[in-house]
């Protein structure tokens, strides 16, 4: 296990969405809006403090981050980020956020598994192409950004936070899902008070 600083999950979950179908427009407007280069996303120096401002700014922008509003709404403050492995089992016990597009599809279980199962079985599932395209990508070896995930230190429950998609496409072929998979992890013991966990 490896401790990450909260600058470095942020140009990760950054890094995730600015290719997103979903994210990639909100992302690219503020970036403009800002004058900040993509670069800032994309080669993302966490070192270097004035980028760092700079990526919390973008977040909030577009997701509510730095007002824990949003995506972040109830998010607690004392989130200790790490970097760890999951096995397939792990991966596929893996909660998505807790919203009515994900509880749809896995039938109000909430387990990426069973969410990978209905995509895999329903080419109608909205945003199946999106998935497949991700399935893809892993498949020709491209760079995934790791999946963020979040906890309370008992870890009875992990959540996705960023990496819906990624998740949902490294679980669509059974004989594909990879045995050990590095994700990042951000425990805190409020973490149920996050509104989407």
């Amino acid at each position: 296990m490896n401790a990450l600083s909260e600058d470095e999950v942020i140009a990760t979950f950054l890094q995730g969405e600015l290719d997103s179908s979903a994210f990639n427009a909100a992302i690219h407007s503020l970036l403009a809006r800002h004058g900040f280069p993509e670069a800032l996303v994309r080669n993302p120096d966490v070192h270097n403090t004035h980028q760092n401002h700079c990526r919390a700014v973008l977040l909030e922008g577009y997701r509510g981050y730095i007002h824990k509003q949003g995506l972040f709404s109830g998010f607690p403050s004392d989130v200790e980020w790490k970097k760890v492995t999951l096995d397939s089992q792990e991966l596929g016990d893996v909660h998505y956020i807790n919203e009515s597009f994900w509880q749809h599809l896995t039938r109000g279980s909430r387990r990426a598994a069973d969410g990978a199962k209905t995509v895999a079985n329903s080419p109608a599932v909205p945003d199946f192409d999106r998935f497949r395209q991700v399935r893809e990508a892993i498949d020709r070896g491209a760079a995934i950004p790791e999946i963020i995930l979040v906890s309370t230190h008992s870890q009875v429950q992990r959540v996705v936070l960023e990496g819906h998609a990624r998740l949902t496409a490294y679980l669509l072929d059974h004989t594909k899902v990879p045995q050990q998979l590095a994700v990042i992890l951000g425990s805190s013991d409020s973490m149920h008070q996050w509104a989407f966990y």
